[in-house]
């Protein structure tokens, strides 16, 4: 299961999810710890390009819900700024939808913030502790799945130690994909395995 921090800024975040209307658009990734930072113009101007794009990106979602935001933001700031990534929210699942929920979907938490991924695409997996969360059922993604993912038989053994499986199953590829990609390969040359 994920651990209660994790649980609670999902929460809060859920919370404001709540609160836009059906076929809302959110921006890409929601800055909202920048929104609050009170920076100056000349701090704006010394940005990089990319931060100043999605904090700009931000200001119609956020002027449209501003007094929800004010509250929400004023009610979460602790958790929201405990880790820069907590105030981050990369939101890929399209246009909110009746009775959406950040837990309709797969989610990782990722140096670039909470992403939230349509449950027909599954996130990617890496070497590093980015373990995608199954939303639904608020518990990260088994080993064993991630070998299936991986298109490893149910027989092959995996690590004792969840970190090193994990690790290792984010460093492999997709057995069947390249076994694809190198066929396609040969068959465009004439060339047969």
């Amino acid at each position: 299961m994920i651990n209660e921090e994790t649980l609670e800024i999902l929460n809060v975040w859920e919370e404001m999810i709540k609160i836009f209307e059906v076929d809302e658009k959110i921006s890409p990734v929601i800055m909202i710890n920048e929104h609050y930072n009170n920076h100056t113009q000349e701090d704006f101007n010394n940005y990089a390009n990319w931060r100043k794009e999605y904090i700009t990106g931000n200001k119609r979602l956020i002027n449209k819900y501003k007094p929800q935001w004010d509250k929400w933001y004023e009610k979460h700031k602790n958790i929201l700024q405990k880790k820069e990534i907590y105030g981050k929210l990369e939101w890929q699942a399209g246009k909110i939808k009746p009775n959406d929920s950040i837990f309709n979907y797969f989610i990782q938490i990722r140096q670039s913030g909470i992403r939230v991924k349509k449950a027909h695409y599954f996130p990617t997996l890496v070497a590093i502790s980015q373990i995608p969360i199954y939303g639904r059922e608020k518990r990260y993604i088994t080993p064993r799945e991630c070998a299936r993912l991986q298109s490893f038989p149910d027989n092959f053994k995996i690590d004792s130690l969840d970190k090193n499986s994990y690790k290792q199953f984010g460093n492999a590829v997709n057995v069947e994909n390249v076994y694809i990609i190198i066929k396609a390969t040969l068959d465009h040359y004439g060339l047969y395995l």
